[in-house]
């Protein structure tokens, strides 16, 4: 294929990368910079950056890391290389999985990292891997990369990201709609100021839009106050509109957390579910 005529391009600092007319297939090549310091490596040392050939599958992984902050093998694994075949047959091998998610590391695409209470690593995307996305899917609202863990909402993050499977497995259709993607540019469409978005807005077939709330620490009864009459308020306001926010899910991790809640919530009927659940993670603590 002529690279005139086929190809798009996008650059940032390290990489060139190169996507074919169609948008099925990327592949990351070297800039001019890099090519000199490989040449120059000969006499330096210095290593060289992995070639991959993106694949449809590789840019959703990509997406869903960037949406939710990060993920670990188990999450991707689940969530994209666990039924193969036209069959969707189960497979149990995450090895695949490793492997892959080790070259989009070893491409710059993806970095890792060890949070808290894991013994595992958990991989987050870089500038090359969002602009690898963007570059594919310019139409999506891409919220920019963490550039690293942030250890004050670690325990919250991973959570949300173990609710979300949950949910899907539930819901195969399920639409979810992060707190990035609404703080992108969602947000305001759908009722939301971009000071104050939930952690999540899901769309469940029969009901509508759901706000859903991970509570894991007590905070102020004002606060939560505060937080529910604001709901109130969406969704009184957005009555009548297919799209308006239909009601909101709070799950609490803590008994305060669900009791206080649930006072506030009372008087308002269906508006809200509060629910105490137990840790998906099993990690205590977290800022949020």
């Amino acid at each position: 294929m002529n690279t005139e005529e086929g190809l798009g391009v996008a650059q940032d600092l390290n990489a060139t990368i190169l996507i074919d007319g169609e948008g099925s297939v990327l592949k990351l090549v070297k800039t001019s910079r890099e090519v000199r310091e490989e040449q120059l490596s000969f006499f330096k040392g210095k290593s060289r950056r992995m070639r991959v050939m993106l694949s449809p599958r590789d840019l959703e992984v990509l997406e869903f890391i960037i949406d939710m902050k990060f993920a670990g093998l188990n999450e991707v694994f689940e969530k994209f290389f666990s039924r193969v075949g036209s069959d969707r047959t189960v497979t149990s091998s995450t090895e695949w999985t490793r492997k892959r998610l080790r070259q989009l590391e070893a491409a710059g695409l993806l970095r890792a990292d060890v949070g808290i209470g894991l013994r595992e690593r958990v991989y987050f995307a870089t500038f090359t891997g969002y602009h690898a996305v963007s570059s594919v899917h310019p139409e999506k609202l891409l919220a920019k990369p963490t550039g690293g863990l942030d250890l004050r909402t670690f325990v919250h993050d991973r959570e949300l990201l173990l609710v979300r499977l949950e949910f899907e497995r539930k819901c195969e259709k399920l639409i979810w709609i992060s707190d990035r993607k609404l703080r992108q540019g969602q947000g305001p469409n759908l009722g939301f100021s971009s000071a104050y978005v939930p952690d999540a807005l899901i769309e469940l077939p029969g009901v509508g839009h759901v706000a859903l709330e991970l509570e894991i620490a007590l905070k102020s009864r004002a606060r939560y106050r505060d937080k529910v009459q604001r709901y109130v308020r969406i969704i009184r306001e957005s009555r009548g509109r297919s799209d308006g926010l239909k009601k909101v899910i709070f799950r609490c991790l803590k008994r305060p957390c669900f009791e206080t809640i649930s006072k506030e919530c009372d008087i308002y009927g269906e508006m809200f579910e509060v629910s105490l659940v137990r840790s998906l993670s099993g990690i205590e603590g977290g800022a949020k």
